[in-house]
């Protein structure tokens, strides 16, 4: 058996060690700091032991383009005088609370809750470290990653089908405010798990169909063997999903067995393959927001209690980012800023702690300074995604499979809030870090 540099197997084991705690976003706060130390300590480690891999050029345009996002954060945490930050949009609420009190405007940042958004920032973390450790390491690394992920969406897979058998009263749930009586393995809602079980069914096609670096052990491996190995792990993948009982979550499971043939290698994914499934994917994205606010709970689990369904959601978080354009409310300030847009006559203690849409939240909190590096984050996958249709090497295969994981997860969080866990954004960062390395180049 060869030797794995541990430099190699570092990704993995940091990621597997973050899917198993950081599953949960309003439960998981002790959880959620151990990840978070350990992301320092790795942070710390690499400061003071540079690596000697050299960066490829999408590595430094993301590093720039991540710099840019720490330094708005950063901007939105200086305080600011009072003549400046009551004269900004969506702040006349604050401004009336301190008068209404007789006490003089202080000093404020942009951030409308600034204690939130440095909680959030430092939810970042986890997610640099990732990409330093996968940056660290060699190609092999990028196997080991994909392996690390399959096995966390299968032991999710495993544990989510035992809470499901066992009820809601099953003490196989790790969370105490969570979806009993659905799927949802090591995570708090069940719609995340459903993430999951789709991104994870992408990258098992890609790599069941390469299985080992070792040419002569590829060779004598059968196709119709490769075959049954994916469609045992899948079957195991959509037992899981059924019992999330997530539409989104079956619709996304489909459109990753959809891609199954090209990234088994079946079939080339050329250019005009992919631009198409851009343009589909485009498509679906339009289809899946108006399905999402005329028809609330058709796309996922959730509760239909007043206060809690997309379709009440959505328009009042709109409204909400209209009143704070173009600076937002601040990163992680939502579930503050929320409440007063909510039908104060009716108000329960059911109550929404996030806008059950990513992209939605994302907008709200991070105003026009969001959408745009949002919009320059996109066009930088699609550029390096683009950029390896022209190779054919396994590792090339290996970021075009990132790359059908990635825009799995894009597409349901614009229905729901995984990437607010700290699982699913490291897991993000991974796969944006893998894509970056540019190993077909070198191959």
């Amino acid at each position: 058996m060869p030797r794995i540099d541990f430099t190699n197997l570092a990704p993995a084991l940091f990621l597997t060690f973050v899917m198993l705690l950081g599953g949960g976003t309003l439960g998981g706060m002790f959880a959620n700091v151990v990840v978070q130390l350990v992301a320092l300590a790795i942070l710390l480690w690499a400061l003071f032991f540079p690596g000697k891999r050299e960066r490829s050029s999408a590595e430094r345009s993301l590093d720039y383009l991540a710099l840019a996002y720490l330094g708005w954060l950063a901007i939105c945490l200086l305080p600011l005088p009072p003549g400046l930050w009551s004269a900004l949009p969506g702040r006349e609420g604050i401004v009336r609370g301190f008068t209404l009190l007789g006490a003089p405007l202080p000093w404020l940042p942009l951030s409308t809750s600034p204690a939130d958004s440095l909680w959030s920032g430092l939810s970042l973390l986890p997610l640099f470290a990732m990409a330093i450790l996968l940056r660290r390491a060699e190609a092999e690394a990028n196997r080991l990653l994909i392996v690390a992920i399959l096995g966390v969406a299968a032991a999710n897979a495993l544990l989510g089908i035992g809470q499901y058998v066992t009820g809601i009263g099953s003490r196989l749930y790790l969370y105490d405010v969570t979806n009993r009586g659905f799927a949802v393995g090591f995570f708090a809602n069940a719609n995340h798990l459903a993430t999951l079980m789709a991104a994870a069914a992408v990258l098992a096609a890609y790599y069941f169909s390469t299985t080992s670096s070792d040419a002569r052990r590829a060779r004598t491996v059968t196709r119709r063997a490769k075959l049954a190995k994916l469609l045992g792990y899948d079957a195991l993948l959509f037992v899981a999903t059924l019992f999330t009982e997530s539409n989104a979550g079956l619709i996304l499971f489909a459109a990753a067995l959809g891609a199954t043939p090209f990234l088994m290698g079946a079939f080339t994914l050329n250019r005009r393959i992919f631009w198409g499934g851009a343009a589909g994917a485009s498509i679906a994205i339009a289809a899946a927001f108006a399905l999402a606010v005329s028809q609330p709970g058709v796309l996922g689990a959730g509760s239909d209690q007043h206060g809690t369904s997309r379709a009440q959601i959505y328009p009042r978080a709109a409204q909400l980012m209209r009143d704070n354009l173009p600076f937002g409310i601040g990163l992680g300030s939502f579930a503050r800023a929320y409440p007063p847009y909510e039908d104060a006559g009716r108000v329960t203690q059911t109550y929404a702690n996030h806008a059950h849409s990513d992209l939605i939240e994302w907008l709200v909190e991070l105003g026009a300074a969001g959408a745009i590096f949002l919009l320059i984050l996109l066009l930088w996958i699609i550029r390096q995604i683009g950029a390896s249709l022209d190779f054919s090497t396994r590792h090339a295969r290996a970021a075009q499979a990132a790359f059908g994981a990635l825009l799995l997860i894009g597409l349901h969080s614009l229905i729901d809030y995984p990437l607010r866990t700290a699982a699913m954004a490291t897991m993000l960062a991974a796969l944006m870090a893998l894509i970056a390395r540019h190993d077909w180049e070198r191959e």
